[in-house]
């Protein structure tokens, strides 16, 4: 049997000795393509500064809907501890706050509601509303509508002390075509067959042969004290012919009598397998795996009170329920098992990754034969203390990979979110940062425009921990970076050309004919850059000490983890030694028992047979005396 100590040992000395010669080399005379393959294993994090006076109010349990290109809507939660019901629209893009122009009746102030976005349309639904005191009066019911009529002097903020219920209210804010407008309309939208009133559910937009669909699971309700784990449905089509209806059917027709809008559909989505523990304050997203959606909810607090950390996949094809448990005991460098949690976000973010025209790169994974639409699940955030939720507040990324069944927690450099629970989140499909630093690695460009790669980022914003509430926005480019990019840095163009006037480069352009009067003449109209071949060749070499810089990253870990490896192998030497000492000392201890038991039977056998011995003298004495008589 071999030593895996030793096999280890061996390991390190072949990868240091491998570390050494390639350190010692020169940069040009080393080709890193053959060497070294870039680790892919990074996001990263932009906070978004307001550029407006205006900024929503630090907030909790609101919601977040993606509406237009690059913008965003939030909508209710606590503000100050006061549910609210007021909207704000945030322009990702230029970092602009606006509150839009309203018409229509909003909805009551509440928190803890779920809400979507499409088509420059926010839906709202449920959550927990206040009511009024004991005397109110619920009225002018209609089939899944808890509140029908709103008391006429409704105020964007209400008394904490008030009666809260579980709401089952349906809106709809339309922005119409230009969002940038900042106009909107709330519609209360009709709805039969309406789910249940809840709070701590989650809406999903998502398509399904074609068909556009708000998908809703989950939820609490305060009323019968229950959790839900059921499916309910309805199409976008509906809610566009409803909004469409609305502005222009007249509301009284020539007679004087209301007319009717058809009502809005719910339906219950019948599915397959083990369904989902009952949850509410859980996290749903659409992630994909070879041309397959999958509904992915994970986490969550049961109708126990317990928070759940299992992870339930729904294959929105068959709709089949697969849940996959977390096991605290299976954590590694590869395989990180998550705490329970909630009040977290979670969105998708692609498998694969672009670096150039003709290379692409995957989150290490070699799997060549995947779709490319293949996606992971990341979690930020939430928090495992159910009495006291700030106390135990996360601020990391976890990832989840549906093939391998494994999570694992990427890098995300220095500049990231503090820890928080109850924010809010939204991915954005048509939209990404600035470029992160150095852009020619990570393929980025420092045009939007012209990039070619995947436009996808999320959103987050507001939340609370143990030491405050928070309204700061952050932007998380869900593409994968290579390991060493930490930060986005708008200036990187501009640094890129300062540097190339300062650098001794002349070795690197032998071919590029430029004399070193002109490669330091910082008075020159014409960048040194303007020249592809120029450019190409700061890139390479740019490109070949980072990679050298990736190296020493990956270099050191694997001395770390060697380190790590050999303390884990004395540790289980020295509780072997221990083990074997144990059993010495208790074979022993059985061996003397043994031997005490064993001479006890002795002396009973030596008692017995003189015993015997006088019996049968006895019985011989007996017998004589009979004899003779």
């Amino acid at each position: 049997m071999s030593n895996p100590l030793k096999k280890t040992v061996v390991e390190f000395s072949e990868n240091l000795k491998k570390f050494t010669r390639i350190s010692k080399m020169n940069p040009n005379d080393y080709d890193y393509d053959d060497e070294i393959e870039e680790v892919v294993d990074s996001v990263v994090w932009k906070k978004l500064e307001s550029l407006t006076s205006y900024r929503p109010a630090c907030k909790e349990s609101h919601s977040l809907a993606s509406i237009g290109p690059h913008h965003i809507a939030t909508f209710g939660g606590y503000e100050s501890g006061r549910r609210v019901n007021s909207i704000a629209i945030l322009n990702v893009a230029n970092g602009e706050w606006r509150i839009p122009h309203i018409k229509g009746d909003p909805p009551l102030p509440r928190s803890l509601h779920a809400s979507t976005g499409f088509n420059n349309i926010v839906l709202v639904h449920g959550g927990d509303g206040v009511l009024g005191d004991s005397n109110d009066k619920r009225g002018g019911l209609c089939p899944g509508d808890s509140i029908s009529t709103a008391p006429k002097n409704k105020s964007n903020t209400v008394s904490s002390g008030d009666i809260v219920s579980s709401l089952d209210d349906f809106y709809a804010f339309n922005m119409g075509n230009d969002v940038d407008q900042y106009k909107g309309t709330w519609v209360k939208l009709v709805s039969s067959l309406a789910p249940l009133p809840r709070s701590g559910h989650t809406l999903t937009t998502l398509k399904i042969d074609d068909k556009q669909l708000i998908l809703l699971f989950g939820g609490y309700s305060r009323e019968t004290s229950a959790t839900s784990n059921s499916i309910h449905i309805c199409f976008t089509d509906d809610i566009i012919q409803y909004l469409h209806n609305y502005e222009n059917i007249p509301k009284y027709n020539s007679s004087g009598i209301q007319n009717n809008i058809k009502p809005i559909t719910w339906r219950t989505l019948k599915c397959h397998g083990k369904l989902p523990v009952p949850r509410h304050r859980h996290s749903a997203s659409v992630i994909k795996q070879s041309n397959v959606q999958y509904l992915a909810i994970y986490g969550g607090i049961n109708s126990n009170n317990e928070i759940l950390n299992d992870l339930c996949l729904l294959d929105l094809v068959t709709y089949n329920w697969t849940t996959i448990i977390s096991n605290p005991t299976t954590q590694g460098m590869g395989n990180i098992s998550p705490s329970p949690m909630y009040g977290h976000c979670s969105f998708p973010i692609p498998k694969y990754v672009k670096i150039d025209e003709n290379d692409t790169l995957n989150n290490n994974n070699n799997s060549s034969s995947s779709s490319s639409t293949d996606s992971l699940l990341l979690i930020f955030g939430g928090t495992n203390n159910i009495s006291q939720a700030s106390a135990g507040c996360y601020s990391d990324i976890l990832c989840f990979d549906p093939i391998t069944s494994e999570w694992s927690k990427p890098s995300t450099g220095f500049v990231f979110p503090s820890e928080r629970c109850n924010h809010a989140c939204s991915v954005l499909y048509n939209y990404t940062p600035g470029n992160p630093l150095p852009s020619h690695i990570s393929g980025s460009s420092n045009n939007n425009e012209n990039n070619n790669e995947c436009k996808l980022c999320a959103v987050i914003f507001g939340g609370y921990n143990s030491f405050n509430v928070l309204n700061d926005v952050w932007i998380l480019d869900l593409m994968w970076r290579p390991r060493g990019i930490q930060q986005y840095d708008h200036t990187a163009e501009k640094r890129l050309l300062l540097q190339s006037k300062s650098l001794p480069m002349l070795s690197t352009l032998k071919s590029t004919n430029v004399s070193s009067n002109q490669f330091f003449n910082t008075g020159t109209t014409t960048s040194l850059l303007d020249d592809p071949e120029n450019n190409k060749v700061f890139h390479k070499l740019r490109k070949e000490r980072a990679q050298k810089d990736l190296l020493l990253i990956s270099e050191k870990e694997k001395i770390n983890l060697f380190e790590q490896k050999e303390i884990k192998y004395l540790n289980e030497i020295n509780e072997l030694k221990s083990q074997i000492q144990s059993l010495t000392k208790n074979y022993e201890n059985e061996i003397n028992e043994l031997k005490i038991e064993l001479e006890q039977k002795t002396d009973n056998i030596v008692q017995l047979k003189a015993l015997n011995e006088e019996i049968k003298e006895i019985l011989y004495v007996s017998t004589v005396k009979n004899f003779s008589i």
